[in-house]
């Protein structure tokens, strides 16, 4: 699918993607990128599905005949796009999305007095820690570039989220970009609004598979309070993926060792332990639980997947992008911060064997020598090494969807001059590779 951009002349509708992922809570990140080419959005809404990102803004340098800042953009899960309600973009630079409310302004005091629940996210591209430096000179006044970051940090309704979850100080910077030179710098933020605090579940970033200066950084909320998501009914009409398990099918050995899963991953959150004084814990309490149950389930319950929905993309269905995928997870597994803790790794321990052989599989499809069972750098190797075939199979698709367009329509001005007259008075038409 094509990413709809923002521009200075029109404002695209949030891009919604098709994708089914956990919506216990409520995953909400931004991401700058060096270009959106073809192969690199598959690999986006790639990296949302396994990071289970429900809404990403993200910004791309634009080519250099479009103006600054005409190339950002929002994505929405079809599980939330539903909530939309408003969108709009400000002069290339800004684009937000309503849920819910149908009014909007344009700053953020409007937005506040309205008594709306704000994400504020992006590249501000100002230094953190230079900005704090430069507050202590006397007579300090913020310059043009710093009078958002200066407003939105002595604001007294938005929270840097970050600094919330994370100490960031001169010796753990926590930095979000990289330049050309390989100077650090922490230039993306999310702010949130203050009475949305006490729904965030986590916040933290990570670097993406594919090319990119910047981090991915994301904020996650729970859901009760804000979203009533589609019943299961309405996720059949629209012809969604649907997981059916297949209890009849199950043994008393099978069931035994999803209760000791489930136990497991109950006891390692201290959901046994937790104590509920109000509404928000109990929410919390059950969306772990469940989510414990759910976890426990994919794994040691059988099941099997109906309704599909088919992608049109002919290179989505070839062996070499389903290895990209199966890749793309397992270094999602690896690079987890919580690999180190016993559950994780014993996990992957008794996986070992079918990812084994799995990786053998590939590297010998694709004549790779690498020794696979050193270290994880070299499966993160082997991964970029199949994107970077994939991007050169994509190319060609895309060159020879070209030819064949100009061949068409070359012979239908030999052959249909009908066609070809219908198809110049078309008031508009976009090729988008």
């Amino acid at each position: 699918m094509n990413v709809n951009n923002n521009n200075n002349n029109s404002t695209p509708l949030p891009n919604v993607s098709t994708f089914s992922i956990n919506t216990s809570s409520l995953k909400v990140a931004t991401i700058n990128l060096k270009s959106l080419k073809s192969d690199k959005q598959q690999y986006l809404l790639d990296m949302l599905e396994n990071q289970n990102i429900h809404i990403c803004a993200f910004f791309t340098a634009p080519p250099s005949n479009q103006a600054k800042g005409s190339d950002t953009g929002i994505i929405v899960s079809a599980e939330y796009a539903r909530f939309i309600q408003n969108h709009k973009g400000f002069k290339g630079r800004v684009m937000k999305v309503d849920f819910f409310r149908h009014a909007w302004q344009y700053k953020v005091k409007d937005a506040q007095q309205q008594h709306y629940k704000l994400i504020i996210m992006g590249d501000f591209n100002i230094n953190y820690h230079k900005f704090l430096k430069s507050q202590r000179k006397p007579n300090y006044k913020p310059s043009y570039k710093q009078k958002l970051l200066h407003f939105l940090t002595y604001s007294d309704n938005l929270v840097d989220i970050i600094l919330l979850y994370h100490d960031v100080t001169n010796n753990n910077p926590y930095n979000t970009h990289k330049n050309n030179s390989g100077h650090h710098t922490r230039i993306d933020y999310i702010w949130i609004s203050q009475n949305l605090v006490n729904d965030t579940y986590t916040s933290d970033q990570f670097n993406p598979q594919y090319s990119t200066d910047h981090m991915v950084m994301y904020v996650e909320f729970w859901t009760n309070n804000y979203f009533k998501l589609p019943s299961h009914a309405k996720q059949r009409q629209r012809n969604r993926q649907k997981t059916i398990y297949m209890y009849d099918d199950m043994s008393q050995d099978d069931w035994l060792e999803f209760f000791q899963h489930t136990k497991r991953l109950c006891e390692f959150q201290h959901l046994f332990k937790d104590e509920v004084d109000d509404i928000h814990d109990f929410n919390r309490l059950w969306d772990d639980t469940q989510r414990s149950i759910k976890e426990a389930a994919k794994t040691y319950i059988k099941s099997r997947q109906t309704t599909s929905k088919k992608d049109g993309h002919p290179l989505r269905s070839s062996l070499l992008y389903r290895n990209i995928c199966f890749l793309q997870k397992l270094v999602i597994r690896l690079t987890n911060k919580k690999f180190l803790h016993n559950e994780f790794r014993i996990k992957l321990q008794d996986d070992w064997f079918y990812i084994k052989a799995k990786l053998f599989e590939i590297a010998g499809t694709y004549e790779s020598d690498i020794n696979l069972a050193a270290n994880r750098k070299q499966i993160k190797t082997l991964c970029r090494s199949l994107m970077a075939l994939f991007s050169i199979k994509m190319q060609e698709y895309n060159e020879e969807q070209m030819k064949n367009f100009i061949r068409k329509h070359c012979e239908d001005f030999t052959n249909n001059k009908k066609a070809m007259i219908i198809l110049l008075l078309k008031e508009k038409f976009v090729l988008s590779f």
